[in-house]
């Protein structure tokens, strides 16, 4: 930081604002999340294929088998086992959902904190939880019920929210 000494004010010179800028810590996660998402994206668009839905669920062509087997794709399973088969699709499509109703919050959060200065060790604790956190909670999703990994998955993602977004408060307050 330069000081002037006419106003007394301090001036960042363009290497300071560069290095102040820097986000390492929610750029690494950011991509490992980003990653993931294709690979969710994927998994969706790939049950989507091989059931033949076009879009949504598999519950327009459940419908339409049953009510309309003329029009939809030739299915002699019954109705109970028509929905059994399309599940698979719902439960990738809300695991991929879930993903992005709090990552993006989520790493914006954390995002603030390292813009604020808040230690690398306290971000990667934060951010490689909720990556643990999300892989737990997406396998979890595959089972009929739900299971430890959905339940720890989607608690400790609440107390990653909870966590960030106090600290953010904590830090605003401080400024």
């Amino acid at each position: 930081v330069v000081s002037t000494q006419s106003t007394g004010k301090k001036q960042i010179t363009n290497n300071q604002l560069r290095m102040t800028s820097s986000i390492p810590v929610t750029a690494l996660y950011g991509g490992i999340f980003g990653l993931t998402n294709i690979f969710l994206c994927t998994k969706v668009s790939s049950k989507r294929s091989a059931l033949h839905v076009s879009r949504g669920d598999g519950l327009r062509e459940i419908v339409r088998n049953a009510l309309f087997p003329e029009y939809g794709i030739p299915d002699t399973s019954t109705f109970l086992e028509q929905t059994e088969k399309y599940s698979s699709l719902a439960k990738e499509i809300r695991a991929h959902a879930n993903f992005y109703e709090y990552v993006p919050l989520s790493l914006t959060l954390f995002l603030l904190l390292e813009v604020n200065g808040t230690e690398k060790k306290w971000l990667h604790l934060g951010l490689g939880s909720l990556l643990v956190f999300r892989l737990l909670h997406q396998a979890g999703m595959k089972v009929k019920h739900a299971d430890w990994r959905r339940k720890v998955g989607i608690i400790g993602q609440f107390g990653i929210l909870v966590a960030a977004s106090v600290a953010n408060i904590a830090q605003a307050l401080q400024h």
